[in-house]
C-alpha cells in the first residue's frame, strides 16, 4: 500500500532530488509538486492525500531536507538552518483523519518528528523552544485539542542530542523547552517530540525560538506582545 505524498519545496532542484527518493521505494507516491503557498493551499483543497505538508515559508528557518513517515519508529525528520532570531515558524497542514495516528497513542491524530537544526544566527544557544499553535496569533489552550501528545506516554521521554532536560508547559499554551546545554553558532541540535491533535485542523503552526520565552510573538502595531506563562512539569530525558 503506498501513500500519496504532495511536494511542496520552492527550490526545484531539491524537488526533484525529493521526488527520485520518495520514486525509489514503493511506500510514496508523489501525486503533484508545487513551489507557490497559494498553489499548496489549492492543492491540499482538490488533492486526496495521506501525509502531512511542513512548509518554511513564514520565515526565520529554512528546510533543508526531509524523510521518514511520521511513525516512531520512522518519525518524521527535518533538517533545518534557522538564521533568524526571532520566532522561526513551520507551517503544517493535512494532519486529519485520513492521516491517522501513527504514534499508538489515545489521540485521533498524531505523528513523531525530530528536528535537526543547524544554528546560523550569531549567538550561542543556551536552550531551545517549541510551541503549537492552532491560530498564528494567539497560544495554543486546552480546548483546542493540539497539544505534545498530552495525556500519553508515547514517544517520551522527548530526547536532544545537547540539552540534558525538558521543561513542558500543558496550560495555558503546549510547549516544550530543551535546557541543560549549548548549541554554538555552525553547530547542530537535535529534537524529538510527538504532536497530537483531538479535534484535527488542517492547518496549525509549530513556532521555535533560542534563548527567548514561550509564547510569545512580535506584537503587530499598536498592540502589546502576546505573552504566557504557566506552571511546568519537568522531565529530565
Amino acid at each position: 500500500m503506498s501513500h500519496r505524498l504532495l511536494l511542496a519545496i520552492g527550490d526545484d532542484a531539491l524537488a526533484s532530488s525529493a521526488a527520485a527518493l520518495a520514486a525509489e521505494g514503493e511506500e510514496l507516491e508523489v501525486v503533484d509538486r508545487v513551489a507557490d503557498p497559494e498553489d499548496l493551499t489549492r492543492a491540499l483543497g482538490r488533492l486526496d492525500l495521506d501525509v502531512v505538508v511542513l512548509h518554511d515559508e513564514l520565515g526565520g528557518i529554512e528546510i533543508v531536507k526531509g524523510s521518514g513517515t511520521g511513525s516512531l519508529a520512522d518519525p518524521f525528520v527535518l533538517v533545518e538552518d534557522l538564521t533568524a532570531d526571532g520566532p522561526a515558524i513551520l507551517t503544517i497542514r493535512g494532519m486529519t483523519h485520513r492521516f491517522g495516528n501513527r504514534i499508538g497513542s489515545h489521540h485521533d491524530v498524531g505523528f513523531a518528528l525530530t528536528k535537526v537544526v543547524r544554528n546560523r544566527t550569531k549567538h550561542a544557544w543556551s536552550l531551545f523552544n517549541l510551541e503549537l499553535r492552532e491560530f498564528l496569533d494567539r497560544p495554543s489552550p486546552f480546548g483546542d485539542g493540539l497539544s505534545f501528545g498530552q495525556a500519553s506516554d508515547a514517544g517520551r521521554p522527548f530526547r536532544s542530542d545537547r540539552f540534558t532536560d525538558t521543561l513542558e508547559t500543558t496550560e495555558p499554551f503546549d510547549g516544550v523547552q530543551f535546557i541543560g546545554g549549548a548549541v554554538q553558532p555552525g553547530e547542530s541540535v537535535a529534537v524529538s517530540v510527538v504532536i497530537t491533535d483531538t479535534t484535527p485542523a488542517w492547518q496549525f503552526y509549530l513556532l521555535q525560538t533560542e534563548d527567548s520565552p514561550l509564547a510569545a510573538l512580535p506584537p503587530a502595531r499598536g498592540a502589546s506582545p502576546v505573552m504566557a506563562r504557566a506552571p511546568s512539569t519537568w522531565r529530565r530525558t
